[in-house]
Protein backbone atom coordinates (compact mmCIF):
# COMPACT_ATOMS: atom_id res chain seq x y z
CA UNK A 1 0.00 0.00 0.00
CA UNK A 2 2.82 2.40 0.88
CA UNK A 3 4.49 1.76 -2.47
CA UNK A 4 1.24 2.51 -4.29
CA UNK A 5 0.97 5.81 -2.44
CA UNK A 6 4.56 6.67 -3.35
CA UNK A 7 3.94 5.83 -7.02
CA UNK A 8 0.76 7.91 -7.19
CA UNK A 9 2.42 11.31 -7.90
CA UNK A 10 4.46 9.84 -10.75
CA UNK A 11 1.37 8.18 -12.20
CA UNK A 12 -0.57 11.44 -12.00
CA UNK A 13 2.26 13.31 -13.68
CA UNK A 14 2.47 10.74 -16.48
CA UNK A 15 -1.29 10.91 -16.96
CA UNK A 16 -1.25 14.71 -17.11
CA UNK A 17 1.61 14.66 -19.62
CA UNK A 18 -0.24 12.16 -21.81
CA UNK A 19 -3.39 14.29 -21.70
CA UNK A 20 -1.41 17.42 -22.57
CA UNK A 21 0.18 15.64 -25.53
CA UNK A 22 -3.21 14.54 -26.85
CA UNK A 23 -4.59 18.05 -26.40
CA UNK A 24 -1.62 19.54 -28.29
CA UNK A 25 -2.05 17.04 -31.12
CA UNK A 26 -5.77 17.86 -31.33
CA UNK A 27 -5.04 21.59 -31.43
CA UNK A 28 -2.45 21.04 -34.16
CA UNK A 29 -4.97 19.07 -36.22
CA UNK A 30 -7.60 21.78 -35.71
CA UNK A 31 -5.13 24.48 -36.73
CA UNK A 32 -4.17 22.58 -39.85
CA UNK A 33 -7.82 22.07 -40.77
CA UNK A 34 -8.52 25.77 -40.27
CA UNK A 35 -5.55 26.81 -42.38
CA UNK A 36 -6.59 24.47 -45.18
CA UNK A 37 -10.11 25.90 -45.09
CA UNK A 38 -8.77 29.46 -45.21
CA UNK A 39 -6.55 28.55 -48.15
CA UNK A 40 -9.46 26.93 -50.01
CA UNK A 41 -11.77 29.88 -49.44
CA UNK A 42 -9.22 32.47 -50.52
CA UNK A 43 -8.40 30.37 -53.57
CA UNK A 44 -12.09 30.42 -54.48
CA UNK A 45 -12.05 34.21 -54.07
CA UNK A 46 -9.07 34.43 -56.39
CA UNK A 47 -10.81 32.28 -58.99
CA UNK A 48 -13.94 34.43 -58.76
CA UNK A 49 -12.02 37.67 -59.10
CA UNK A 50 -13.11 38.90 -55.68
CA UNK A 51 -11.31 41.89 -54.21
CA UNK A 52 -9.80 39.82 -51.39
CA UNK A 53 -8.11 37.68 -54.01
CA UNK A 54 -5.41 40.22 -54.85
CA UNK A 55 -4.42 40.61 -51.21
CA UNK A 56 -4.38 36.85 -50.76
CA UNK A 57 -2.36 36.18 -53.89
CA UNK A 58 0.20 38.85 -53.15
CA UNK A 59 0.62 38.62 -49.39
CA UNK A 60 -1.36 36.16 -47.28
CA UNK A 61 -1.17 33.10 -49.49
CA UNK A 62 2.52 32.58 -48.74
CA UNK A 63 1.95 32.80 -45.00
CA UNK A 64 -1.01 30.43 -45.04
CA UNK A 65 0.68 27.85 -47.23
CA UNK A 66 3.88 28.03 -45.17
CA UNK A 67 1.85 27.43 -42.00
CA UNK A 68 0.08 24.47 -43.62
CA UNK A 69 3.39 22.96 -44.72
CA UNK A 70 4.91 23.50 -41.27
CA UNK A 71 1.92 21.91 -39.54
CA UNK A 72 2.20 18.93 -41.87
CA UNK A 73 5.95 18.72 -41.29
CA UNK A 74 6.76 19.44 -44.93
CA UNK A 75 9.30 21.92 -46.31
CA UNK A 76 7.84 25.05 -47.89
CA UNK A 77 9.40 27.01 -50.72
Amino acid sequence: MTRLLKDLPAARKASAEAQAKVKAENLKAELLSTLITIDQRFTLCAEAGASAAEAYDSFYQGFVRAAIAKAQGEPHE
